[in-house]
């Protein structure tokens, strides 16, 4: 049996650490960009606010993976989330839009990044309100998440009897008082003919095609931005210049491959082993680890490696570290008090 509050307090720390870490971020692009960053600070902005959100969502869901059989499971302990169960079937599948979305922001960054190198024209399409236009892209991919989400993977009769006793040896959960989530791809009949639930079948199809579009998006613009970076470095262009474009490429970099690895690889493996009926049992736990490790890990590159944010939070250590030191220090005495007490003393 799972321990259900050992994988909640990880969900919690890492929900509440993204949750700083992220509000950290804008705080220090909003105050601390150079100018050169121009709107791609309002970028960033926005990918912290789709990963507090998600934070948040992941705080009130509190999601737990399970693959058993022909299906791979994300079960909600409702008493644990104190919300309406049809209120929580909405936010779970704003859950798994958040997770849809996010890489469709990493293809808009890559593709900023990519005509701001090159200095295309098509820049001049993320001034002022026109970003959100641009914001868009990822709503819509959320939403097709959302949308094949909450229909063919919400419960139903079939999934019910197949997943009940699982769930209930392996979580202790009345999977009737409970929620989950499954792509449930083989269901036996009354005859005990196996058929193919099709609309499984294409809920899956459809976010491996857009994680597959994100990605080649990712490694297309990604491996052009690299070229443009290397004939910059060749070019008449301030040192300064030259290395905001490197931290900020190279950081992007890294914020990519994070959910990639935590989230999009674990994610899908899941869903093949399910498609070929190969149970994983227990092992799927890691798969809840990981992507509770998500929201935590994904804003440090920015904060890290990029200079002038690396730089505040260095001046912002000094004066914590500095404050707390001086909570500590014993107080000196005067040189007058100390005479003074030996004289008493004689």
């Amino acid at each position: 049996m799972l321990d259900w509050k050992l994988f909640q307090n990880y969900q919690l720390i890492g929900s509440v650490i993204g949750l700083l870490l992220n509000s950290l971020t804008i705080s220090l692009v909003v105050n601390k960009s150079p100018q050169q960053m121009r709107a791609y600070k309002n970028l960033i902005i926005l990918t912290s606010l789709f990963e507090i959100n998600y934070s948040v969502l992941e705080l009130l869901v509190q999601p737990m993976f399970h693959s058993f059989g022909s299906a791979f499971a994300m079960v909600i302990n409702v008493e644990k989330c104190y919300l309406d169960r049809n209120v929580l079937m909405v936010l779970v599948s704003f859950y798994n839009a958040f997770v849809g979305s996010l890489l469709a922001m990493f293809c808009i960054q890559f593709t900023y990044r990519y005509w701001a190198i090159s200095g295309n024209i098509w820049l001049e399409k993320f001034n002022g309100f026109r970003i959100l236009w641009w914001a868009l892209v990822p709503v819509l991919c959320g939403a097709i998440w959302w949308f094949v989400t909450y229909f063919p993977c919400s419960p139903r009769p079939s999934a019910d009897e197949y997943l009940r006793n699982e769930i209930m040896n392996v979580f202790n959960l009345d999977i009737d008082k409970n929620l989950y989530i499954a792509p449930y791809f083989y269901e036996t009949n009354s005859d005990g003919i196996t058929d193919i639930y099709y609309p499984s079948f294409i809920a899956i199809i459809v976010n491996i095609l857009i994680t597959i579009v994100s990605l080649i998006t990712v490694f297309y613009f990604g491996f052009r931005c690299y070229i443009s970076l290397q004939k910059i470095c060749k070019q008449n262009v301030s040192q300064n210049t030259r290395g905001l474009q490197k931290q900020l490429f190279y950081s992007l970099i890294a914020q990519t491959l994070i959910p990639l690895f935590l989230m999009y690889i674990p994610g899908c493996a899941m869903f093949l082993l399910s498609f070929l009926t190969i149970d994983v049992g227990s092992f799927t736990g890691i798969v809840t680890v990981t992507i509770a490790l998500f929201p935590a890990v994904d804003p440090l590159p920015t904060l890290i490696m990029v200079k002038c944010y690396r730089n505040s939070l260095r001046s912002y250590l000094r004066v914590f570290l500095s404050a707390v030191s001086k909570m500590f220090q014993t107080p000196d005495v005067p040189a007058n008090v100390t005479e003074l007490s030996k004289v008493t003393r004689l």
